[in-house]
């Protein structure tokens, strides 16, 4: 399966919720990066309609499987490379939405593939696919709701293409403005110990692997 970046999970959502709702869905993903090249942790936020869970049947099973927050983290962390493990997977329901949150900190940098993230004596600078599919636009993709990268750098940003910074936090808002490559660089103080910059390559977009695990999911149940 090709990813693309990050609308592969964003679009695997908005399929799910398009057959019993005509609601929108709204998807984050947070990327923090360290001073030594190191992304350290990635957090998916994903808010769809009510019921859109029960809708695929997709929690039969739940008492004996976990619940459908750790089906989905398992999922992810089994077609992702370079992430060991989850830390955190919770869901719950309200009556707007029904809401996953899950954090990965247990993350090998150089095992990731659509991140980029290099450093050298003076900066660090990150790149992330967005889509590296030519017909996906941010027309289309806000067709089906709000989707919002974010990413946490080390230190103030200097150089980004995001639809806004602020401080070391770099926002773009997909559904608007959706680049083939996001970026954004941060400018910090020389470590007297190091000889040479030390490079950190990132992973297959956390947006499309949470795609893929859904589904994955989906054709289990």
């Amino acid at each position: 399966m090709v990813l693309i970046g990050t609308v592969a999970t964003i679009l695997a959502i908005a399929v799910l919720a398009m057959p019993v709702t005509a609601q929108e869905v709204e998807s984050e993903l947070t990327v923090t990066v360290d001073a030594d090249g190191e992304i350290t942790e990635k957090e998916i936020v994903q808010e769809m309609p009510p019921g859109v869970a029960t809708s695929y049947e997709m929690i039969e099973g739940i008492d004996d499987e976990g619940t459908l927050a750790e089906q989905f983290a398992e999922t992810y962390v089994e077609v992702e490379d370079g992430v060991n493990d989850y830390a955190t997977a919770e869901e719950r329901e309200t009556d707007e939405a029904f809401i996953i949150e899950l954090q990965f900190t247990d993350i090998e940098t150089d095992e990731l593939s659509e991140y980029t993230v290099t450093r050298d004596e003076e900066t660090v600078a990150f790149e992330l696919v967005g889509t590296a599919d030519p017909s996906m636009t941010a027309d289309v993709l806000g067709q089906t709701g709000e989707h919002t990268a974010v990413v946490e750098m080390p230190a103030e940003i200097t150089e980004h293409n995001a639809y806004e910074a602020d401080g070391a936090v770099a926002t773009w808002k997909l559904h608007e403005d959706l680049p083939e490559t996001l970026t954004a660089e941060s400018e910090i103080e020389a470590d007297p110990a190091d000889d040479d910059g030390l490079p950190g390559f990132g992973p297959a977009l956390a947006l499309g692997a949470l795609g893929l695990a859904i589904g994955v999911l989906a054709h289990r149940h």
